[in-house]
């Protein structure tokens, strides 16, 4: 499971499966939204900080603490959860793959290249199938009804491909997915895939 923000705390924090909770800052993800949790703490990590600016440094925030102002910790809390999951999706590029546009050949090199050895997670979800290329930031999403109605590249062909494949994982039903994260996903199910690789 990928993490889209980092919480640095020393109490305990129960907000969700989305962020990386530590209390050493040794243990932050670079590159993704940090929220420091208590002034104390802020004061430690950013001596400069000021107590009236939300944003301590560049992709850094800071809140007080639950015990401190609890009222601002709230709101605090969900605007950091807001940005963080919007930069999360607007840092994934999505791309409907049009296979009713697409030439044979080229959806066929497609087919080939999920038994590449680039590992893949993929997400299927109703008729449509979400494609990550782990280690990229490109989600790919098919539809397969579009697939069935070509003949020549039905959901069977397809799902034999994926299963023939030692470098795919495929999340296979919602059992997998916290109902935190499927709410999150609402009319983004493309989100998954990269979440889940």
């Amino acid at each position: 499971m990928k993490y889209i923000a980092n919480i640095l705390t020393d109490e305990p924090f129960n907000e969700g499966e989305l962020y990386n909770v530590v209390r050493d800052k040794g243990k932050l993800i670079p590159d993704i939204p940090t929220l420091i949790i208590g002034w104390e703490r802020t004061k430690t990590e950013y001596p400069d900080a000021s107590i009236i600016e939300w944003k301590v440094a560049d992709n850094v925030y800071w809140t007080y603490g639950k015990y401190e102002r609890r009222d601002k910790y709230e709101v605090n809390i969900k605007k950091f959860q807001d940005l963080s999951f919007k930069k999360f999706v607007e840092s994934l590029e999505y791309v409907f793959y049009d296979v009713l546009l697409t030439p044979p050949e080229r959806f066929e090199s497609f087919l080939t290249s999920l038994g590449s050895d680039n590992q893949k997670t993929i997400y299927v979800i109703g008729d449509m199938m979400y494609l990550y290329y782990n280690g990229t930031n490109k989600v790919v999403g098919l539809s397969l009804r579009d697939c069935d109605y070509l003949n020549e590249f039905t959901k069977k062909r397809i799902f034999s491909s994926v299963y023939n494949s030692n470098t795919v994982n495929l999340l296979k039903n919602n059992d997998e997915i916290s109902k935190e994260i499927r709410y999150k996903a609402k009319g983004r199910a493309y989100i998954l895939p990269y979440l889940y690789s």
